[in-house]
């Protein structure tokens, strides 16, 4: 894979829309299992960039097993996968969040964390201290690539908060918000 370095107001539109997105997953109860950039596409032909998550072959209930059924391997792809599935843990929302650490990382960076000697954690690479981003997405990258699940789902469940909350700088007006709002000076006019 090529290292792209995305434009920093799309890789901050990206990160809240992989959070939210993510989220709607997890409260459907379901976790994803192969968070990759290859499962994420992004549309720009709006005026707003849209992100989709893609991909759903590996997706299951809460109470899915560890493995694909049958072929005793781990579901998922590497790279993305949390230390406790390597080690053998059924997937869990919090793995999710490990994966989409990575994603996010890369997002942020346009590289991938490094690998610790073991080959079982991944940290974040020099580059996520350098990039122009707010502090807190910088936090968040780092907490999600935590190697304790705890770890990770508080910060998720946190920078969902503060996102949600409306804490985080205004959103782009979507197409109708722009419609209606052209309409309404357009009548008062």
């Amino acid at each position: 894979q090529k290292n792209v370095l995305l434009p920093r107001d799309e890789s901050l539109e990206i990160f809240r829309q992989m959070i939210a997105g993510i989220a709607a997953i997890h409260d459907a109860g379901i976790v994803h299992r192969d968070i990759k950039p290859t499962n994420v596409m992004l549309d720009r032909s709006v005026l707003r960039l849209s992100v989709s998550i893609m991909d759903f072959g590996l997706a299951r209930q809460y109470e899915s097993d560890a493995t694909l059924p049958g072929m005793g391997i781990i579901a998922g792809t590497p790279g993305y996968l949390a230390p406790e599935l390597v080690r053998g843990n059924r997937p869990s929302r919090a793995s999710d969040v490990f994966a989409l650490g990575v994603l996010l990382h890369q997002v942020l960076t346009g590289k991938r964390p490094v690998e610790s000697l073991d080959g079982l954690n991944l940290q974040p690479a020099p580059s996520l201290d350098t990039t122009t981003v707010p502090e807190l997405y910088k936090r968040t990258v780092c907490e999600f690539l935590s190697d304790d699940p705890v770890v990770r789902c508080r910060a998720f469940e946190q920078f969902r908060s503060t996102i949600e909350g409306g804490r985080q700088s205004p959103r782009a007006w979507t197409r109708r918000q722009m419609l209606a709002a052209s309409g309404a000076a357009f009548c008062a006019v």
